[in-house]
């Protein structure tokens, strides 16, 4: 895939040490939850963007990019992968995920990532077949 070279060596770096830690901790699921960028796209213009790279190659920017980066790093790596949706406005409504100020969760940011993070995980654990024996 195109990358921005410095979030090609971030990727690579990851995979690494996931499989370091799948190595290390075999009888461990380990999972993986994307949320921070998807809250955040909301106020800024990183839902979707292009970067040209110095060798004039275009690259997708954004979160459906990042959606499908992580699908594949969660692929290769053979774990699990939480991913919320970059919100609508049915699910901030008047209530921002993050602070103003800052990059902070809100009270109903961390209800929004509650939530998910639940019905990801009780997702993993009926598919998986996790309950029961394995430890999670």
């Amino acid at each position: 895939e195109d990358f921005v070279p410095e979030a090609k060596a971030s990727f690579d770096l990851l995979l690494a040490i996931i499989k370091k830690l799948k190595s290390d901790f075999p009888r461990t699921h380990i999972a993986m939850l994307t949320a921070l960028d998807q809250a955040n796209c909301r106020k800024s213009t990183t839902c979707s963007s292009k970067v040209t790279l110095p060798d004039q190659r275009t690259v997708p920017m954004g979160i459906e990019q990042e959606l499908l980066n992580f699908s594949a790093l969660c692929k290769e790596a053979a774990i699990s992968c939480i991913q919320a949706p970059a919100p609508d406005s049915s699910v901030t409504g008047d209530e921002p995920l993050q602070y103003a100020d800052d990059a902070h969760f809100s009270v109903h940011g961390h209800q929004w990532l509650g939530h998910l993070l639940a019905n990801g995980l009780e997702t993993i654990v009926r598919e998986e077949g996790l309950a029961g024996g394995k430890r999670f």
